[in-house]
């Protein structure tokens, strides 16, 4: 919760020669000091879920590092699935392809700096809209070791 971990985990990959780094976790608790120390941490991309609320100032860096990721469409297919329910459609095109916890997949977003919520498929359409991107711009493959 205070982020001590992502940042000396990019820190350390950055220092090993990656290129670019994303972070992922569940639930933002941001404890004291947290804000600051991801905001200026050597990501380039923060995912989070929605499941708590965040008060981060206007014009902080880490605004333009996070995504935020609906919990809400994992949460109605549990409860649609305990309920005997059918699973929702409402939620984009229902000819496109669908996965088990995930409910149906959207069209690949353009890349954006903005905070920012989107379903986990969304994200994933943006790591490999990036990662494309990438390519086209480098000779080389990034890698992680």
């Amino acid at each position: 919760d205070s982020g001590k971990s992502i940042a000396r985990s990019a820190r350390e990959l950055a220092s090993r020669g990656a290129s670019r780094i994303f972070a992922l976790a569940t639930h933002a608790v941001l404890s004291r000091g947290a804000i600051d120390r991801l905001g200026a941490s050597d990501t380039e991309v923060i995912v989070v879920t929605n499941t708590l609320p965040m008060c981060i100032p206007k014009e902080h860096p880490l605004r333009k590092k996070l995504r935020i990721v609906s919990a809400a469409p994992v949460i109605a297919h549990h409860i649609c699935s305990l309920e005997g329910m059918p699973i929702p459609e409402s939620l984009g095109d229902p000819n496109m392809p669908k996965f088990p916890m995930h409910g149906p997949s959207v069209p690949e977003p353009e890349f954006d700096t903005r905070p920012s919520i989107m379903n986990e498929t969304a994200m994933l359409a943006e790591f490999r809209n990036l990662e494309l991107r990438n390519s086209m711009t480098t000779s080389e493959p990034d890698s992680i070791t």
